[in-house]
């Protein structure tokens, strides 16, 4: 059986996995993945506006984190603007966890 639909903003709630993952990078645990410079951060949980929590897995590249998967939805969002080396670590992290990934540009929307 499928997931129940549910309604819930999506930009607003991905802004606040964003949010939430800047906010606490520092005290995050991270895993290297592979040999590169791409690193996988311990499993958050993140209450959406409906009150289901989803299971995040932040994804970083040196001190930046550049996207997360997100184990309720079984979706990789990559957000920002970065070299096609940290785009490519994302992807391989994506298929690795059998996800389909997103773009999210969030260069436009406003930043805490």
């Amino acid at each position: 059986m499928g997931k129940a639909i549910r309604t819930i903003d999506t930009n607003f709630f991905i802004e606040e996995v964003i949010h939430h993952l800047d906010t606490n990078k520092h005290q995050i645990g991270w895993e290297q993945f592979e040999h590169c410079n791409a690193y996988l951060g311990d499993t958050q949980c993140i209450p959406d506006e409906t009150g289901e929590v989803h299971k995040i897995m932040p994804i970083k590249s040196y001190n930046t984190i550049v996207g997360y998967i997100d184990f309720y939805d079984d979706i990789c969002y990559e957000y920002g603007k970065y070299s096609r080396t940290t785009s490519c670590q994302v992807t391989r992290i994506a298929s690795d966890y059998g996800m389909g990934k997103v773009y999210v540009d969030v260069s436009t929307a406003g930043r805490w």
